[in-house]
């Protein structure tokens, strides 16, 4: 079976008031910043709705598939409170959210009302999910955050549903905040509470795959699996065994390649400018950044060029340019890049990425895709692309990072956010381009 991500989906069911949209959005910050510290993050995606209407549910939960549901939102007896299109509040039935989970319940495991007075629509979920999570009183605004927080901090831990419940319920009594008996779990029938969320995650077969087939059938399933195994591993062996081979080899290509750089070096300084043999390898430059910059672009390969390596650069070879940006959005640095040149990134410091997601540094935040620039990499990450690329050709970056330009052209800089006039702080942002030799 094959592992799956796990989405939580985060449903900020009205706006209020100034206050009511702080502590919403302080308690999509904490949840975010407990699953980065987790151990299994990045089995977890986070993403968020906010202000959501009556007419926004189905949408959000067919567009985003998730496995948790998690709403919070203001709430009197009877449940939660939703806006319609007029604007005005109102409550879902019970029966009519259910019923909603029961049509697109999917990969839904968990539903977590966390909101005041959701007993009854959480008793009414546990019918068709397998756990639901309610508040049963009133609970304070600082309370309901820690729990929430807690809760997910346990599953990215690798915790069960219930562990992480209990967890959480135990954070408000460490903590001697009222409402600590106000949350309740409810377990549908027939769940296993022993099992760990993550392992209950999967891409399980088809529902007919062998739901009719008798036990010499199965039994030849389990010896063809079996077999199957025996075959990945060895080709797995096999492999290890040639790229083991093939370091070697690239090892002492590297080793005669990086002496006749040398000599060369030797042979073309003047005689004041030579030193003892012994001495030619004592550059003093960042290990990584030597590594990538040594690489070899294979493209030009069956060029008309003489035999040694044309894309080598000697360890320690000083960059041709070198700039520094302060960056919280985009910028054309104003930078040229020859094909084959080396580009080398590096950034730090923080950015406080809106409203919404809080502090990230250039590795990015988690979920918030939607508000992303570049969806397929993290909101508000550092990214870089050399300009006149037809495929768009924006690279991630992060902290650091080092590549060689396939084309010409000016260098790009860019943090991943899609409205980055609310953004604050900046990215202390360091290029050096290498002209290969």
């Amino acid at each position: 079976m094959l592992e799956s991500k796990i989405k939580i989906l985060f449903l900020a069911t009205g706006w209020g008031d100034h206050g009511d949209r702080e502590r919403l959005a302080e308690e999509a910050r904490e949840i975010v910043r407990k699953i980065r510290l987790g151990s299994h993050r990045d089995r977890f995606d986070f993403a968020s709705e906010w202000a959501v209407k009556i007419s926004d549910l189905q949408e959000a939960l067919l567009r985003h598939n998730p496995s948790i549901v998690h709403f919070s939102g203001r709430s009197k007896p009877g449940g939660l409170i939703f806006l319609d299109n007029k604007g005005e509040a109102k409550q879902v039935p019970k029966n009519a959210l259910s019923s909603l989970f029961r049509i697109l319940k999917d990969n839904v495991g968990v539903v977590l009302l966390n909101a005041g007075y959701t007993r009854e629509q959480a008793r009414a979920l546990s019918e068709v999910v397998d756990y639901a999570i309610s508040i049963d009183d009133q609970i304070s605004d600082a309370a309901a955050i820690v729990f929430a927080a807690h809760f997910y901090q346990s599953l990215v831990y690798g915790r069960t549903v219930s562990a992480a419940f209990d967890l959480a319920v135990n954070q408000l009594q460490l903590e001697a905040m009222e409402g600590a008996e106000a949350p309740k779990l409810l377990v549908g029938r027939g769940v296993d509470q022993a099992a760990p969320f993550l392992d209950q995650q999967v891409l399980l077969p088809p529902a007919n795959s062998d739901a009719f087939e008798g036990p010499a059938a199965k039994a030849d399933q389990q010896i063809k699996t079996r077999l199957q195994d025996i075959r990945l591993k060895s080709v797995a062996a096999i492999g290890l065994t040639v790229l083991a081979l093939a370091v070697l080899l690239a090892s002492l290509g590297r080793y005669v390649n990086y002496a006749r750089v040398g000599a060369d070096q030797r042979k073309d300084a003047p005689l004041s400018e030579q030193k003892p043999r012994a001495g030619t390898d004592t550059a003093s430059s960042d290990s990584s950044t030597s590594s990538e910059l040594r690489k070899t672009d294979t493209t030009n390969s069956n060029s008309s060029r003489r035999a040694e390596p044309q894309e080598k650069i000697a360890p320690g070879f000083p960059p041709a340019l070198e700039k520094v940006f302060h960056l919280n959005s985009r910028a054309d640095t104003g930078l040229t890049v020859e094909q084959r040149d080396w580009v080398k990134i590096s950034a730090s410091g923080r950015i406080r990425l809106g409203f919404f997601a809080g502090l990230g540094d250039p590795d990015g935040v988690p979920g918030f895709q939607d508000y992303s620039k570049i969806v397929d990499f993290p909101h508000g990450a550092l990214l870089a692309r050399i300009a006149n690329d037809e495929d768009g050709g924006w690279r991630l970056v992060g902290s650091k990072a080092s590549f060689q330009a396939s084309h010409s052209g000016l260098l790009e800089l860019l943090v991943n956010d899609k409205d980055p006039g609310n953004n604050q702080g900046e990215f202390l942002v360091t290029v050096s381009i290498f002209h290969v030799r």
